[in-house]
């Protein structure tokens, strides 16, 4: 079945009286008829979207009458260019040009390695990463070489710690790429991630005293 010919809209204006209209309302405010969902072809696809629409809802190409620019570097975009920016090679903000459900999915996860910014939590992360394998293969070498229980302990509860620390720069990493936060952002964030951690292995070493005094004192009584 032949799909419906839909024109486009020139102008925003009342079907019957030609009175200008606000996009927002379905009825004209001096005659008061109800007006039909302004439509257009899409310039790429020919499916029929609305006639404000700067993205096509089914193929995504940027329409002829929208000027978009890219929100990283500026760059005027073109009904060529779907998602990813030519310029400077960024997906383009799913938020910036309100993409559907179905787009966002679609854009790749992508960060940018020559983005300066980035590169002290990409050294933070391979420390990371060096300190919970370097605390794991400890933890393994005292299990096998018999040692004390509460070496065993102190040393697994490091461990722990380096997995989480090793988690939550991960995570960060992500976080800081979408809200494109500066190196100032950066070095707050992992000052307080620093700060947090220690203080849970301060709490965790505190715990650990106090439970070898009591045990100490049980063995005297």
């Amino acid at each position: 079945m032949k799909e419906a010919e839909i024109p486009k809209i020139s102008s925003s204006i009342c079907q019957k009286c030609d009175t200008p209209l606000d996009p927002k309302t379905g009825y004209c405010p001096n005659c008061g008829s109800e007006q039909k969902i302004l439509m257009m072809k899409c310039c790429n696809c020919e499916r029929p979207i609305k006639a404000d629409s700067t993205f096509c809802l089914y193929c995504g190409a940027v329409q002829k009458t929208a000027t978009i620019h890219c929100s990283n570097c500026g760059h005027e975009l073109y009904k060529e260019e779907r998602f990813i920016c030519p310029s400077c090679k960024i997906p383009i903000n799913p938020a910036f040009v309100n993409l559907p459900p179905v787009h966002k999915k679609m854009l790749p996860v992508y960060i940018n390695l020559n983005d300066w910014k980035i590169i002290p939590l990409i050294l933070y992360l391979i420390y990371a990463l060096a300190h919970f394998v370097m605390t794991l293969i400890l933890q393994i070498a005292l299990y096998v070489e018999g040692a004390e229980t509460g070496s065993q302990v102190m040393i697994g509860f490091f461990s722990l710690i380096a997995f989480v620390r090793l988690l939550l720069i991960i995570c960060l990493l992500g976080w800081l790429r979408m809200k494109k936060w500066g190196i100032i952002g950066s070095a707050v964030i992992l000052l307080a991630e620093l700060i947090f951690l220690h203080s849970i292995i301060a709490l965790l070493l505190l715990l650990y005293a106090f439970y070898a005094l009591l045990f100490r004192w049980q063995s005297f009584d």
